[in-house]
């Protein structure tokens, strides 16, 4: 069996200009009939970047290649590009892996899971998104995905005084904010590319304790609940919201510091107990190793179509699984449908597993990618069909839009650059 042609095309996730992500889909063809393998990379912002390096650089080397070997064609992506790792190459990586996996779990006849040592549990426990404007809006949507049948939801809001956005990660533009109060320039409505959003630490610390304590007030303990800072506190900003945290008994404090600062996540561990999730920044096993091996963390967090597929994010789980650090890969709707179907399989076998963010793909993108993992009172369940399971409606896919996507500038009051 050989590859005969890789066929790359860049779709988007959304209709919406500017909306949603771009996802960069693969399909390898063989040379036996009918046997293809679809899959997916991801680098929101930056995905015509990982098209190319796939289209122009890694399709070449594949052309005539047995797609069997798939951890030999992922070192060599890794090794003959010479420069090391970087997140185009792990993304552009990622699609291409995930399609060998899927062409050997179809010539196989074999769900995915089943080529990883077959299952672990029968279902995943995954995790839904709250946000709002004001701590009443979170509760409200905490509420309504308990009601849909969520059993842990990841809550955020905005800093008073900023409108909600970027995520719902506690802070955007000011609201009525002037010139020299960290507002938009002038020209920012031009282009998506210069859109300016302002953020300040402070108002923040104060306002997501306020949030926990009134959302548990709420709800109990019948619900998990979670929280992102997206990266943006120093490390003892980080210990101080932790601390506070600790009565509202997070399942997991995700991104507190900046990916980059691991001897910072030493610094956190120090201070609180509250159980810390990272990862969805990194893109390779080298990446995780110090926070794994230093028990800096209990909850790893890599993206599969971010960091080289499913031949890496095994690993990373097989790595972890000594060290008792769980799973959380990521799964916004950015991380692509094939990924986040590949993600499901290894959740099913891997014994370290625990959470999943659920993506909950709309029903245009699931027209597209038939057969993804389903979803049922909170817990996600994978096809039984070969591979993947997933079927890949072409012509479907070479009708959704690109729309280049930018996620905003964060500066803060004084025009000081902040993490996004």
């Amino acid at each position: 069996m050989r590859i005969t042609n890789v066929d790359v095309f860049v779709a988007g996730l959304s209709r919406t200009p500017g909306g949603g992500p771009n996802c960069p889909v693969v399909k390898i063809t063989t040379d036996e009939p009918g046997l293809v393998g679809w899959g997916n990379g991801a680098l929101s912002g930056g995905e015509q970047a990982v098209a190319t390096l796939i289209e122009q650089h890694l399709a070449p080397r594949l052309i005539g290649a047995d797609p069997d070997r798939v951890e030999d064609i992922w070192q060599m992506f890794q090794r003959s590009t010479y420069w090391r790792a970087g997140r185009v190459l792990a993304g552009a990586t990622a699609a291409i892996d995930i399609a060998l996996w899927d062409i050997k779990g179809k010539r196989a006849g074999l769900p995915l899971y089943s080529l990883l040592g077959g299952k672990c549990r029968e279902k995943l426990l995954s995790y839904a998104h709250a946000s709002g404007s004001t701590i009443e809006e979170t509760v409200a949507s905490v509420l309504a995905n308990r009601e849909r049948g969520y059993r842990a939801i990841r809550a955020q809001v905005a800093t008073p005084g900023y409108e909600s956005g970027s995520y719902g990660a506690g802070g955007a533009r000011r609201a009525g904010g002037g010139r020299g109060q960290g507002s938009r320039p002038a020209d920012a409505d031009e282009h998506p590319a210069r859109q300016v959003r302002t953020w300040e630490p402070t108002p923040y610390l104060r306002t997501a304790p306020a949030l926990f304590e009134r959302l548990r007030a709420e709800v109990g303990d019948t619900v998990e609940l979670l929280h992102d800072v997206h990266d943006r506190l120093t490390p003892i900003q980080a210990s101080q919201l932790a601390r506070e945290l600790e009565p509202y008994h997070l399942f997991f404090l995700e991104d507190p510091i900046p990916v980059e600062n691991k001897d910072g996540l030493r610094v956190l561990r120090e201070h609180t107990t509250t159980p810390i999730a990272i990862g969805e920044r990194y893109n390779s096993k080298y990446d995780c190793l110090p926070a794994i091996t230093g028990q800096l963390i209990d909850y790893v967090r890599n993206g599969m179509s971010k960091s080289g597929g499913l031949t890496e994010l095994r690993k990373i789980a097989a790595l972890a699984e000594p060290f008792q650090v769980k799973t959380a890969f990521q799964g916004p709707v950015d991380i692509g449908p094939l990924a986040f179907a590949a993600t499901v399989h290894l959740d099913l076998a891997i014994p370290n597993f625990g959470i999943q963010e659920d993506p909950h793909f709309s029903g245009e993108v699931q027209e597209v990618f038939q057969g993804l993992p389903q979803w049922a009172d909170g817990y996600y369940t994978a096809s039984e069909r070969p591979g993947l399971g997933v079927e890949v409606d072409e012509a479907l896919l070479r009708e959704r839009p690109y729309h280049p996507f930018f996620f905003p500038v964060i500066r803060r009051e004084d025009g000081t650059l902040q993490d996004p």
